[in-house]
């Protein structure tokens, strides 16, 4: 009996401790340093370079190679999304990070990898993945390729 109460005592510390400690630390993180788990916003400016280095990238102006299906969904992100009216609002009135922008085309391509046929010896992890590289490398620029190469992935 005095072996279960201890062994009560000891799980109910150790679910105390997985609660509160985490917690803690969370809240240590963002009053340190607010910006660190969130990317900055876009401004106008930015959003024109951004659509710049997507138009040219469908123009054949970089280096970077894809397939047709790659640049069908450029071409679908460009358009619908970026040259929106309501993304240069959202960006006007400071509501959109570059980790909003990348999710949104995640989200269009995970839907678009979907529907692909399987490819052997090609998982569709492997084409998301290769899929999102290529779109950082779009979204940092031609100038910024070796930085890409030498840093993690998508911290602009």
């Amino acid at each position: 009996k005095q072996m279960k109460m201890l062994f009560n005592e000891a799980s109910s510390a150790v679910e105390l401790q997985l609660y509160f400690f985490p917690s803690v630390f969370q809240r240590e993180i963002t009053l340190e340093n607010p910006y660190m788990l969130h990317f900055p916003f876009l401004n106008k400016q930015q959003l024109q370079v951004l659509k710049e280095r997507f138009q040219a990238f469908l123009n054949g102006e970089t280096q970077i190679v894809a397939d047709e299906a790659f640049c069908n969904a450029v071409r679908s992100y460009y358009e619908v999304f970026l040259k929106s009216d309501r993304v240069a609002r959202m960006v006007h009135s400071g509501g959109c990070s570059a980790s909003d922008f990348r999710d949104v085309f995640k989200k269009n391509i995970e839907k678009r990898v979907r529907s692909l046929p399987e490819i052997d010896g090609l998982s569709k992890e492997t084409v998301l993945s290769s899929w999102l590289a290529k779109y950082d490398a779009i979204y940092r620029g031609e100038e910024d390729l070796k930085l890409f190469f030498l840093s993690p992935p998508f911290f602009f």
